[in-house]
């Protein structure tokens, strides 16, 4: 996932964070019709029903795909003379466009920003990070979704610059190897 940042003044940021669910089902749509074209050529007596298995399951991957992954993840902070808002919305394929959480900014404590370290193979690992905001009360609520620590750490600089908020010092917020 990356994040970019759309929308910067001093009193307003936003930001877009676009999935390759597209990109996903097309390659979905690629793999059935190249499986489909072998196995309709092949001299099996059962090879309709095979390929007809093979549609249904790429069907099937297709929908679920389109049904538990949002195409895009954004949000914006807005200060205003009269306090401001955080919000995070996602819009989905079918679904349209549904707010995930909205915070006064005044209920805004601190943003924390959260690394981790995932393996990547028996050798390698790749750090990512996601933005958690912490409210007023304790409560956590996730910002964004794991991306690379780059884009995440410009922008919680954003977001700190803006909401006028300081980052949570990292102790306690994991580097650990997932």
């Amino acid at each position: 996932m990356s994040i970019v940042i759309t929308e910067e003044s001093h009193n307003r940021v936003a930001w877009q964070a676009n999935r390759p669910v597209v990109s996903v089902l097309i390659g979905i749509l690629a793999a059935v019709l190249f499986l489909v074209a072998v196995v309709v050529f092949s001299p099996s007596p059962v090879r309709w029903q095979v390929s007809g298995a093979i549609l249904v399951a790429g069907l099937a991957i297709a929908v679920a795909i389109v049904l538990t992954m949002p195409m895009v993840d954004s949000g914006f902070l807005e200060r205003s003379p009269d306090g401001g808002d955080l919000r995070r919305v996602q819009t989905w394929f079918l679904r349209g466009t549904r707010e995930v959480f909205g915070l006064a900014l005044g209920d805004i404590a601190t943003f924390e920003l959260e690394t981790r370290s995932f393996e990547d193979g028996p050798t390698g690992s790749y750090p990512l990070a996601r933005l958690r905001v912490i409210a007023q009360d304790g409560s956590h609520e996730i910002l964004t979704d794991w991306t690379e620590t780059h884009l995440a750490r410009d922008l919680v600089d954003v977001l700190t610059k803006v909401g006028r908020r300081e980052l949570a010092s990292p102790e306690g917020v994991g580097s650990a190897v997932v």
